[in-house]
């Protein structure tokens, strides 16, 4: 598992109380399952800021299951890979990192499977499907309403990177 984030405990925020008929948006794209009752206002506002979440056109957001295949991804994160969400959906976590990244990640992504954090930070390499290299500072925690999946926030950090090495 690797790049995914969101608000701490948004995966079962997110749908809480909602049945499968009424959820919407990437709480129903992607079958995040309602945890358990409350009331319509207080989930119709956590899938709003969940919905608000994936849809911020600066931060990437990915789902990844515990094949660390991509279960869903936002718009942003496809544009930093370069893939379409067909194409996406057909990797892992593990294709996109760069080879010489990929121990780190797999060490990262351990802490969370095995329970020693609840969350992780990793800044590390995406090989985008163009062969280009980006940049990218993944934070990552597991799914509450899943805890065989993880939720990662991706930002682009390809120029600070090299601003920092410039100095």
């Amino acid at each position: 598992m690797s790049g995914f984030l969101a608000p701490p405990g948004a995966g079962d925020r997110a749908s809480a109380g909602m049945d499968e008929g009424r959820r919407s948006g990437p709480a129903r794209a992607m079958n995040i399952p309602s945890p358990g009752p409350v009331s319509d206002d207080s989930a119709r506002a956590a899938e709003e800021l969940w919905q608000a979440v994936f849809d911020n056109p600066h931060i990437g957001v990915a789902i990844v299951g515990s094949d660390r295949r991509f279960l869903g991804t936002n718009e942003r994160f496809r544009e930093l890979v370069g893939y379409t969400e067909e194409e996406i959906s057909r990797l892992t976590v593990i294709d996109i990192t760069h080879p010489e990244d990929r121990p780190a990640h797999v060490k990262t992504a351990d802490l969370l499977r095995t329970g020693k954090a609840r969350d992780v930070y990793i800044e590390k390499r995406y090989v985008r499907k163009d062969g280009s290299i980006v940049w990218v500072r993944v934070t990552a925690m597991l799914r509450s309403a899943d805890p065989y999946s993880a939720i990662a926030l991706v930002e682009d950090v390809t120029e600070q990177r090299a601003a920092r090495e410039r100095l």
